[in-house]
């Protein structure tokens, strides 16, 4: 009888996983490596403190139900001089990577655009900016300009959801009025917005649309429901907290859509 030839053939243990086990734990690495990656870039793209002491900001990224944890809204803000401080929330259209890609674009566009343009011009321009290589860029953006010599706050929207502004004896203001079409629809520059006056304990909120808009409810009722719940929040809440009972009154476990909130609390004067 001849010798077998050849490689002997490897042998399973019982303590070697299986092709489907192998599998499972390596989409598990991926899934990990993810959320590490939109851990970075909400760290390196996504302030995490206002440049005023007169003005208490919170925010908060919510990513949508089985979202990598990073889509395309975004929350910033920027003081143009001694005086002036803007809040920004912004949208890109999509989820994951590419939206992510693009809400760094926009975000960087309108952030340098908030230094030197006024709040009527600044969608306009974002507009010409960002959709010169780019002819399908669609983005929405809410911008608060808090004016702390004056204690006046005048507001500018892009296809955004109005944001609120509670006075101390708890009266809700929507402000933006009528918006401008998002960016990359906007084809000329807008009136300037009036300002209105601002009260020291003041507080102002501005989302992204994931906030009200729900499959199968009315948004006008959703605006409703946050005007109420912002409304009825403690006046003596700091900025965090008030932001944290908005989330609790309005987000579920299975919301569809990403979610970028900004509230910001005004101590009054320099």
């Amino acid at each position: 009888m001849s010798e077998p030839t050849g490689a002997t053939p490897a042998v399973a243990t019982a303590g070697d996983p299986s092709p489907a086990q192998a599998a499972h734990h390596e989409a598990l690495n991926e899934i990990a490596q993810l959320e590490d990656l939109a851990q970075t870039l909400r760290r390196e793209l996504l302030p995490t403190s206002t440049p005023r002491p007169e003005v208490h900001v919170a925010v908060d990224y919510v990513p949508a139900m089985n979202a990598i944890g990073f889509g395309g809204d975004w929350f910033d803000t920027v003081d143009p001089d001694e005086h002036r401080l803007v809040l920004i929330v912004g949208d890109v259209a999509g989820h994951g990577a590419r939206a992510a890609a693009r809400m760094a674009l926009a975000q960087g566009s309108v952030r340098g655009l908030a230094m030197s343009s006024t709040l009527g011009h600044l969608p306009w321009l974002a507009t010409r900016a960002l959709t010169g290589s780019r002819p399908e860029f669609f983005a929405t953006v809410g911008l608060i300009e808090v004016d702390l010599r004056t204690m006046s706050v005048a507001a500018a929207l892009a296809g955004h959801p109005p944001p609120m502004l509670r006075g101390p004896d708890g009266t809700v203001t929507r402000l933006g009025g009528d918006p401008a079409p998002p960016i990359g629809l906007v084809d000329a520059p807008r009136a300037e917005p009036l300002p209105i006056p601002l009260m020291a304990g003041s507080l102002i909120v501005l989302y992204s649309d994931g906030l009200v808009e729900r499959r199968g409810e009315n948004l006008a009722d959703r605006l409703d429901r946050l005007q109420e719940v912002v409304s009825d929040l403690d006046s003596a809440l700091d900025a965090e907290r008030a932001l944290s009972e908005i989330c609790n009154e309005m987000l579920t476990d299975d919301s569809e859509d990403d979610v970028a909130i900004l509230v910001a609390r005004v101590a009054g004067h320099p």
